[in-house]
């Protein structure tokens, strides 16, 4: 009776570990989608905030935290996406809805 209890405490702890690690993986693979989706977040906010907002203005307020890679990547997706227009001279505009649905 011991030994089996011994097995199966030993198995269940395994699991627990197991579990542990496949779940540390998967939040890793995530990170990066998480973050990147809080950037494109974060700047649709920031123009539909404004409405009208300088490419230039906008990328210094996130200098210090997104590269200009990723700026522009997530720009690209959000015109994509059609809720912003950038007109030629680099100018942003709100198109997307103009009040948020809760």
């Amino acid at each position: 009776m011991l030994k089996c209890l011994i097995l199966h405490t030993r198995y269940i702890s395994a699991r627990f570990w197991k579990d542990r690690i496949v779940n540390k993986e998967i939040k890793e693979l995530l990170r990066p989608r998480q973050v990147a989706l809080s950037i494109v977040h974060a700047l649709a906010e920031g123009v539909r905030s404004r409405g009208e907002i300088s490419g230039v203005a906008l990328h210094a307020m996130v200098m210090n935290r997104v590269s200009i890679e990723l700026y522009d990547k997530a720009i690209k997706k959000l015109v994509g996406l059609g809720v912003v227009q950038q007109d030629k001279s680099g100018v942003i505009k709100w198109i997307g809805p103009t009040t948020r649905d809760n």
